[in-house]
């Protein structure tokens, strides 16, 4: 079984990141259409933030 990673499904999303709305700031528009966020402890993992944002970029990629 193949691990991929969040960073890698959203990479290979025909999607514009940058539109994906974000209230809590922590998602930061990149080059192009691209968008990161830094995570520097595991407590800055927000699963559900993550997955509306998932949720957000597969809406856009199916527009």
């Amino acid at each position: 079984m193949e691990t991929t990673t969040v960073t890698d499904y959203l990479a290979g999303l025909d999607a514009p990141l940058r539109e994906i709305t974000d209230p809590s700031g922590r998602l930061v528009p990149g080059a192009r259409q691209m968008a990161a966020v830094k995570l520097r402890t595991l407590a800055d993992v927000d699963p559900a933030l993550f997955t509306d944002w998932l949720r957000q970029a597969h809406d856009l990629e199916a527009k």
